[in-house]
């Protein structure tokens, strides 16, 4: 049987086989379907390109989910945080000392497992951005995503669905670092998630 997980991105509308896994990790410069409004390539001279250092996620437990329905671990969600923003040219490099630190606290994970063929999950995640020299916050947004699926067995569709709110929720993140750089980030970093199901 097929999951069917409403997208966020058209890399991710093609339906989700059981078994499969939905990575944490968003894709970058792809098309979206709200308008592309989510995490881009940033050009030169963006004034975070290259500048943003993360520390490691707090308060996250050490498996999100159940043993027999895991959905993520703080190693995993450190990686897709960091692979995003490096593919979005945001993360400092060996080369590119960095001017902002980026504090991450988990919140929680609200993915019920029901009878039935359908499911929703939302993830709430906050996120602060630091100027290393004054400590002078940049940025700070809590970032609420979700996610509906339906259809499969019910415990993939539950974990599965849980990763593409996690993912969703990276997303819009970083799209709103970019555009705070500008002082242009929105109130709701996932405003987008709200004009996708409304389509």
């Amino acid at each position: 049987m097929r999951i069917f997980l409403i997208p966020a991105l058209l890399l991710a509308a093609a339906p989700a086989q059981a078994g499969q896994s939905v990575p944490l990790t968003p894709p970058v410069g792809a098309t979206f379907l709200y308008g592309g409004d989510g995490p881009r390539s940033v050009p030169d001279g963006h004034p975070l390109r290259g500048r943003i250092t993360v520390e490691p996620v707090l308060e996250m437990p050490k498996r999100v989910g159940s043993l027999l329905m895991p959905v993520t671990k703080p190693a995993e969600f450190d990686r897709a945080l960091k692979a995003t923003l490096e593919h979005a040219g945001l993360l400092a490099g060996p080369a590119d000392p960095p001017k902002a630190r980026l504090l991450v606290t988990w919140r929680w994970l609200d993915a019920p497992a029901r009878f039935g063929t359908r499911a929703h999950a939302t993830v709430e995640i906050g996120y602060e951005l630091r100027r290393i020299d004054t400590g002078q916050t940049i940025f700070q947004r809590e970032v609420r995503t979700e996610s509906r699926a339906h259809g499969g067995a019910a415990s993939e569709r539950v974990r599965l669905n849980a990763r593409m709110a996690v993912q969703r929720n990276i997303a819009s993140a970083v799209a709103c670092l970019d555009k705070a750089a500008y002082g242009a980030a929105p109130a709701d970093c996932a405003a987008w998630m709200g004009r996708l199901a409304a389509r």
